[in-house]
């Protein structure tokens, strides 16, 4: 049932499909439909996500959490925006750059400021 939802609300556009799908992170559901959702978010290339994958981040780093903050970072570093930047930025001050998807993020927000200033 989780899964269908994900789905049917990654067609969805607008804040409240990413609202609906940032509960379906958190929700009681399976890690699958968590991780599920969280590419779904990523995957919208829209402002109304930034809150939902700030969101994630906020969740602490364990086993279960750890590839969502990996897609999270890649997603809020994939819109081009200064506030999606700042939690990357902020994330990676504060949790560090042992793992690839900070790494990763990075590496995005740099290559773009990169282009734009050549």
């Amino acid at each position: 049932m989780g899964q269908e939802l994900v789905t049917a609300l990654a067609e969805c556009a607008g804040p409240a499909a990413a609202e609906a799908l940032a509960v379906l992170v958190t929700s009681p559901e399976t890690e699958e439909v968590h991780v599920s959702a969280t590419e779904a978010l990523a995957a919208r290339h829209s402002p109304d996500s930034v809150a939902p994958l700030a969101s994630v981040l906020t969740n602490a780093r364990t086993a279960r959490t750890f590839r969502r903050h990996g897609i999270a970072l890649g997603g809020l570093a994939a819109l081009d925006t200064e506030e999606a930047d700042a939690h990357v930025l902020t994330y990676c001050r504060t949790k560090g750059l042992a793992t690839e998807g900070p790494r990763a993020a990075l590496r995005t927000i740099a290559d773009r400021r990169t282009a734009r200033s050549a």
